[in-house]
């Protein structure tokens, strides 16, 4: 298991954990807000995991600006949606009944986190890991 809590100096607080789902050996991450009464817990797989960072990273270039919903239709279906509040970005991800904002102060670290997490999920699911030739020197190095 993989937990990483990020805290902001000013307040607030994500975590997301890798783990293995239950029964399976598929890996499943769980993002949250520990800070909030309701504490509400998002599923993602890989493609999750993929789709939110891409969603950062567009709504940090978007600068507080529009940008479309992204929809995903996988074992946890996952919807992003950029909002504005007096100022303030957020990107809220609605998945079932729950709802999970993400202040822009998040994103930058929070995106960091969903690369880590996507690689290491695609290792546990294939602990093996891709067939990569061990390094060998060039047989001349080219000036």
């Amino acid at each position: 298991m993989r937990v990483r809590d990020i805290i902001h100096p000013v307040g607030g607080r994500l975590r997301i954990v890798l783990d293995r789902e239950p029964g399976t050996a598929a890996p499943i991450g769980r993002l949250s807000d520990p800070g909030r009464p309701e504490h509400p817990v998002i599923l993602l797989d890989g493609l999750g995991l993929d789709l939110i960072a891409g969603f950062l990273l567009n709504a940090w270039l978007a600068d507080h600006g529009r940008l479309a919903d992204e929809e995903s239709q996988s074992d946890w279906p996952l919807r992003l949606r950029l909002v504005d509040e007096q100022g303030r970005a957020s990107v809220l991800l609605y998945q079932q009944e729950r709802v999970l904002a993400v202040r822009d102060v998040f994103w930058d670290r929070l995106y960091g986190e969903l690369l880590l997490v996507a690689a290491h999920a695609r290792h546990m699911h294939d602990p093996a890991g891709p067939a990569v030739q061990p390094w060998a020197p060039p047989a001349r190095l080219l000036h």
